[in-house]
């Protein structure tokens, strides 16, 4: 058995195996340098019993992961989940019903606002993980041995989080806290919300400018997320920032 799933079968075996487990760790690799949209280069799931990676380039059917993800059971463990989500949304048109952000509940039992899942692994789990492959590039095949190995740490933990979190938030009653913001997560377009985001963030360096010269930036910010999107290509690569 491989910790690596490159077969249609053993993907299904997998899903299959993991639909009746009471929760999912979920973690994603993208590449988004040469693209608009982020590009599925692996995805990591771990259950009680394993923690897998799952190579969607080998033109796997997605068809049954996205099944599993779907499920309202079990309840899907990501941490910094936002980006993970948008990935999920473009890659398998797909949002978990239920979602468990480590990082919010981080956040909310004194680990600091943006806690990293290394920090977390070391403090919660007594374990140093291996950053060497953080700027790793994912596209590239085949992967590495250095590759998976990292890429399986970064979900193999996501349940030791969730299980003494759980507990932690029910002893301080800040559980449903956690359950409210994270389900504000699920059910948004993500994508269509950074693209506002990133023309708001645009038009916002213009206030020093007049209303008119205001409003061409506006327009101009709009045209370039929009010829992004149609182009598949970095905005940056469509008109520099400086440029707007």
């Amino acid at each position: 058995m491989t910790d690596l799933i490159q077969c249609q079968d053993e993907l299904v075996r997998f899903c299959q195996s993991a639909m009746r487990a009471p929760w999912l760790g979920l973690d994603t690799e993208f590449e988004r340098v040469r693209t608009y949209y982020p590009r599925l280069c692996l995805l990591q799931l771990s259950t009680l019993e394993r923690t897998v990676c799952v190579d969607p380039l080998q033109g796997l059917d997605l068809d049954p992961l996205a099944q599993l993800i779907n499920n309202a059971s079990p309840i899907t463990i990501l941490h910094a989940a936002r980006q993970d989500l948008e990935v999920l949304q473009y890659a398998l048109q797909v949002s978990p019903q239920r979602v468990f952000d480590t990082q919010i509940a981080a956040a909310l039992l004194g680990h600091g606002e943006q806690v990293g899942y290394a920090s977390l692994a070391k403090t919660l789990c007594g374990m140093n993980l291996a950053k060497q492959q953080t700027r790793s590039d994912w596209a590239r095949r085949p992967l590495s041995d250095a590759q998976i190995s990292y890429a399986l740490d970064d979900a193999r933990y996501l349940g030791s989080f969730y299980e003494q979190f759980v507990e932690e938030l029910n002893d301080r009653k800040r559980l449903e806290w956690v359950i409210e913001d994270c389900a504000a997560l699920v059910d948004r377009d993500l994508l269509s919300e950074a693209a506002d985001t990133a023309v708001m963030r645009t038009h916002a360096r213009s206030r020093r400018l007049t209303h008119e010269q205001q409003s061409v930036v506006l327009a101009l910010a709009r045209w370039r997320e929009r010829t992004a999107q149609e182009s598949d290509l970095p905005r940056g690569w469509v008109l520099p920032d400086n440029a707007v």
